[in-house]
């Protein structure tokens, strides 16, 4: 599939219908992940998780940032997209 790099999230949709950003273990069966979900996202919820991310549609960011979830596919990718940006800038200041 030429990608480049290790995959950091995995976005599908449920059964609801809503769809998931979920991080990836560092290999098949761990618990420790390559990534997180921003950390100022975790345990919110709907409008204020939408709020405080600035991305609209948003659901949840589960307390541990291994998943979370938004009414849309662009939403999901865009909690992806906001977490490898902050963590690169985090990186950066090291």
């Amino acid at each position: 599939m030429d990608i480049v790099g290790e995959i950091k999230f995995a976005i599908f949709q449920d059964l609801s219908k809503d769809w998931r950003v979920c991080c990836v273990p560092i290999f098949a069966k761990s618990f420790t992940l390559r990534t997180t979900l921003h950390i100022e996202w975790r345990g919110l919820r709907d409008e204020k998780l939408s709020q405080v991310s600035d991305i609209p549609d948003c659901i949840f960011v589960h307390a541990t940032g291994f998943i979370g979830g938004a009414r849309t596919r662009k939403a999901c990718a865009k909690m992806a997209a906001k977490t490898l940006d902050s963590a690169a800038k985090e990186e950066s200041k090291e």
